[in-house]
């Protein structure tokens, strides 16, 4: 695998965030229909049920300038696949993110620590510190990202 950065992998860093409640507590109406809600009964808007079993957390994009310990996470896309594609087009993305990072946020199991100052000089380490996508139905890609590259494992 050619030495690619994460730059040229499309990578940002992530950061976890809560999903707003669909029903807005102070109006009483939903956020998504603005269906009225009467004050007493169960909410009978067509989103109720869906939303309220939904995942309250979910991950937002952050600046790419951004210091990598503030984030929680970075995507970034398959350096095999970006390879065997001859760019992006087709090429799945990876996200890993840090240790304070709750098990039941996927992908896992595996967290990384960020070290460096940006991503243009980011090491992730771990146990293994490499990043392995096995099988069935992976690519098998296996690498370290070492000082904003990709080093083969």
């Amino acid at each position: 695998m050619n030495l690619l950065t994460l730059l040229q992998l499309e990578a940002h860093f992530l950061s976890i965030a809560h999903v707003a409640r669909t029903h807005d507590q102070l109006t009483g109406r939903c956020t998504r229909c603005n269906y009225l809600l009467a004050e007493g009964h169960l909410p009978t808007c067509i989103h109720y049920d869906y939303w309220k079993q939904a995942k309250r957390t979910a991950w937002r994009r952050l600046d790419v300038d951004v210091k990598p310990q503030a984030a929680d996470g970075i995507k970034f896309l398959c350096p095999k696949c970006f390879v065997t594609n001859s760019g992006p087009v087709g090429t799945h993305a990876i996200i890993c993110w840090r240790p304070h990072v709750p098990a039941e946020i996927v992908p896992g199991p595996g967290r990384w620590e960020f070290e460096g100052d940006s991503i243009h000089d980011l090491t992730l380490v771990a146990s293994s510190s490499s990043i392995s996508l096995p099988g069935p139905g992976g690519c098998l890609a296996h690498f370290f990202v070492r000082k904003g590259s990709i080093v083969d494992a």
